[in-house]
């Protein structure tokens, strides 16, 4: 019997501490995920304040007794947010402006072909099959780099067949330009690419830059139903 008890204490011990070691986990990741908001929102905050919101707002503090009127709160939050979307905005339009200037001085060197400022192919290796068409499907294999060589995605190994539909807008427009089957650099303006979305590595409102193999197209295949 005080094996049994000793091993039940081990047993509540142990699944204690295990609970415990979850919460931090968990504790911590909340935290990361509100901070990561936080810093995406361009919001500065003081850290002690915060953390007084957060407890008075678990323990259902309310009315008289929060160091701030509710109306005093909302118009705070209003005057942060407008000052971080105007922050934002000239930041996405700086970075925009660093892109067109970079494109436009890389689109200048003579083994770059322009399908338009923002999308622009060094052709590697020439293909013989046909360019891609909207009823084509393509196998594609790439390496998705930024503008300053960083690796941040790495397809490279194996080809995957897309349909033109599914491809980022980049891809069509150039895949529809040049014969497949070869070899290329694509690179791709954010506003043909991923806009503001972060890809990885890839910070939003980033040029693209895709090393691609491809095959030569096939006819989709349609299927008719027979009556």
């Amino acid at each position: 019997v005080p094996f049994l008890y000793s091993g039940c204490s081990w047993f509540k011990g142990n699944h204690a501490h295990e609970q415990s070691v979850l919460q931090d986990q968990q504790n911590y990741a909340l935290g990361i995920l509100v901070g990561r908001d936080l810093a995406q929102r361009n919001l500065e905050f003081n850290e002690s304040d915060f953390l007084r919101g957060v407890r008075d707002g678990r323990q259902g503090v309310a009315g008289k007794n929060l160091r701030y009127d509710e109306k005093t709160m909302h118009d705070a939050l209003v005057t942060s947010y407008r000052s971080s979307m105007v922050k934002h905005n000239a930041e996405v339009q700086t970075k925009l402006q660093k892109n067109r200037e970079w494109l436009e001085a890389n689109g200048a060197r003579a083994d770059i072909k322009k399908i338009q400022n923002n999308i622009q192919i060094q052709v590697v290796r020439a293909g013989k099959g046909m360019p891609l068409g909207m009823a084509d499907t393509i196998g594609v294999a790439y390496r998705l780099k930024s503008m300053d060589g960083k690796l941040v995605e790495d397809q490279s190994t194996k080809f995957k067949t897309y349909r033109a539909e599914e491809m980022p807008t980049c891809w069509a427009r150039a895949l529809s330009q040049i014969p497949s089957g070869g070899s290329l650099v694509l690179y791709c303006g954010p506003e043909v690419a991923y806009g503001g979305i972060q890809m990885a590595d890839l910070e939003p409102f980033s040029i693209a830059v895709f090393e691609m193999d491809t095959q030569p197209t096939k006819k989709r295949e349609v299927k008719t139903i027979k009556k």
